[in-house]
């Protein structure tokens, strides 16, 4: 992903009826956090995250790991990973 392009990260998830949130959680390769976003559930089915170009511009060129969670009554959760490489 090339955040001077300008163009946002879209990254496509599927969650199931019965969350009440997503949170999307931005790693570097040493675990470090470095960026945390959460959001209520739209619809069931596919949903699109989209993370602003001029944040990741900021970031440096690397491999990063992504975790977005949805997080339901009574303490069920739902998870997906993945990575994403900076280069600019």
């Amino acid at each position: 992903y090339n955040p001077k392009a300008g163009y946002p990260l879209s990254i496509e998830y599927d969650i199931a009826e019965g969350y009440d949130s997503i949170e999307f959680s931005m790693y570097t390769m040493g675990n470090r956090l470095i960026k945390r976003v959460s959001s209520p559930v739209l619809a069931a089915g596919k949903n699109r995250l989209m993370i602003d170009a001029a944040w990741l511009a900021t970031v440096s060129n690397g491999t990063y790991f992504y975790v977005i969670e949805a997080k339901g009554p009574a303490g069920r959760a739902r998870s997906k990973n993945g990575m994403v490489m900076i280069i600019k």
